[in-house]
Order: C-alpha cells, then structure tokens, then sequence
C-alpha cells in the first residue's frame, strides 16, 4: 500500500510538470514553518500542536508616486497530529495543518487559505516518511487605487477581485538529524477572471493564471565538538519551467536558547540576509531578520522579516471506570 501511494504522488508530479511564472512569497525563515511549502509537513512534530506567524516587509525605503506597494506578507499557521488506535499500533498517524497568507504586491493583493492533511508512517530504513495534500482558497484583488488609465481598454481589469480552487501535494522525510522535502503547490493552476466593472464600458477585462510552482526544502543538524553549538544548514529551492530560484541558510545555536546566522537569497534580486532569535521558553520562540539587496535596485532599501512560534500539548487524562455500589447490588 506504501508502495502504491508513493508511486502515485511521484507520476501526479510529472504528469503536472507545466508552469510559466513564480508568485509564491518566499519568507527567509522558511525552515522554521515548513507547512507554507509542505503539505506532508503537518503533524511532523508528533507530540505537539503548533502555531507559527511570519511577517515579511520588503524593500522597506521603496516609496511610489501612484501609492503602489511592496511586497508585505503575512502567514499565520497551525498544525498537530491525530492517532487513530487502528494506525498507532502499526506507528502510524495523521497529520493536520491550516495556514494562511495574506500578500499585497504593488495594486495586487493575494489572501487565501489552506487545509492540509499528512500520512505518516515509519519505513524499514528508520526515520518518518510522510505522504500530504492540501487543499484551499486563492482571493486575488486589484486594490481601489488602481487606475487602469485606458479604461476602454478590454485587456485592462478595473477594481475587482476573483476567487479561485487551490490546492498542492508534497513528500517528506524526517530524521533527528536531517530532513527533505519535495512539493508541488497550485496544482489546479485556476485562472481568474478580472472583469472590467459594468460602469466602466467596454471590454471584458483580464485573466490572473495562478502558475504551479515546486519546492525542494531540505536541513542538516550537526552537532560540533563543543557541545553548547550546533549548525543547522538548510536549503530552498523553488523552480518551474521558466527559473530556479531559492535561499541558503547557515544558523548556529547556542545551548539551544539563542541563534543567529546568514541567509543568501537568490531571486529577481539577490539579498544577502542577517538572522537572529531566541528562546523566550521551551516552547515559544521568537526571531527576525534584515536583508540587503546585493544587486541592483539597492535603492529600495532592506527587508525586515519577523517569525514567532509557539508549540504545546493536550492531555486528556484517561481515568479507568470506577463502580459504585447501589442497593441492587447489594
């Protein structure tokens, strides 16, 4: 059945291997909230229930004449894991995840949302190998600034919004000491209508193509011989027929309380990011991030990036069945 289930997800990947353009936000703190690119990546830390919120502010000095925007994205996520009896006894169970995001680009806005569910199991060679889908909502808007100029043009879309189906499938494997991940997202490529208002006149408005998009998420743990620090490396990559864009990341730990270290990103403009967080307990965690554009336009200024996560468990106590005694049973 594994077997199956796998070669399945694998032919589904190339059978859909047809895309033109990139549009997913891509957050520097990328290994800390992996469910944004993973649907396999709900319920990977089992014992917990957790929520992690991003917030990305891009070239931050930008300032434009018409009141255009941008990049700022935010991301708010959720994810646990459940343990039917008929897959606990095989080490088995289910994950569940929902995120959403909410991005404003120039006039253009994006909100939408994402249900996730994951098969985890244990294969022979050790680890935790998960098989995920999600499946959603995309709104995307033109804000009521927008001035198309050309009205009657009928290529030209007015104020408008148009919603459309959103869905992806990924893989994921986990150990204690690496992890990888490969996923395909917008699978259903929806194509959204913008039509041009009927006060406006003629035309019929323009089409937004949500374009499928695919990752390769991976990260190492490597323990060095001084036993307060550890190096934790990890890489992005998100490609589709027309470039190859991603980020690499070096952070080293201190006594697993404070962390700090440097991301290099490679986009429409390369920024080479400085990271920092801590532990504010075990559970709740904290950091941010500023990033500089190593290539031209640097006259927008830098990123500011900021991530919170906060993990924590439900216990439902079990208490064994007690009998009282009734005059019946006397």
């Amino acid at each position: 059945m594994k077997r199956i289930l796998l070669t399945t997800i694998a032919l589904f990947f190339a059978g859909f291997f047809k895309t033109f353009a990139q549009q997913e936000p891509q957050f520097t703190h990328y290994m800390f909230d992996k469910l944004v690119y993973n649907p396999a990546a709900a319920g990977v830390d089992r014992e917990y229930i957790n929520i992690t919120g991003l917030y990305h502010d891009q070239w931050m000095s930008f300032h434009a004449p018409e009141g255009e925007s941008a990049p700022i994205t935010q991301n708010a996520s959720i994810d646990g894991s459940i343990h039917p009896a008929s897959l606990a006894a095989r080490n088995q169970y289910i994950g569940l995840g929902f995120h959403f995001l909410n991005d404003r680009e120039g006039f253009i806005g994006s909100t939408g949302f994402l249900l996730s569910a994951a098969y985890h199991f244990s294969p022979s060679f050790g680890g935790d190998l998960s098989a995920g889908l999600n499946v959603g909502m995309i709104n995307k808007t033109i804000d009521p600034k927008w001035n198309a100029g050309f009205m009657n043009d009928p290529l030209l879309p007015g104020q408008t919004s148009a919603y459309g189906l959103d869905g992806g499938l990924g893989i994921y494997y986990s150990t204690i000491k690496y992890y990888v991940g490969i996923s395909a997202l917008h699978i259903p490529e929806s194509q959204l209508k913008w039509a041009v208002p009927y006060n406006i006149g003629v035309g019929s408005g323009a089409d937004y193509y949500v374009d499928r998009t695919y990752f390769l998420t991976a990260g190492y743990f490597y323990d060095l011989p001084n036993p307060d620090l550890q190096l934790q490396p990890s890489v992005l990559v998100k490609f589709d027929q027309a470039t190859t864009s991603g980020a690499l990341t070096a952070l080293m730990y201190y006594k697993q309380k404070f962390w700090g270290g440097l991301n290099y990103r490679t986009e429409n403009v390369t920024a080479l990011s400085v990271m920092a967080g801590l532990y504010l307990t075990s559970n709740l965690k904290i950091g941010a991030s500023y990033d500089i554009a190593t290539s031209s336009p640097q006259a927008f200024g830098g990123t500011m990036e900021f991530f919170f996560s906060y993990r924590f468990k439900i216990n439902i106590p079990v208490e064994p069945p007690t009998w009282d005694k009734g005059v019946r049973f006397l």
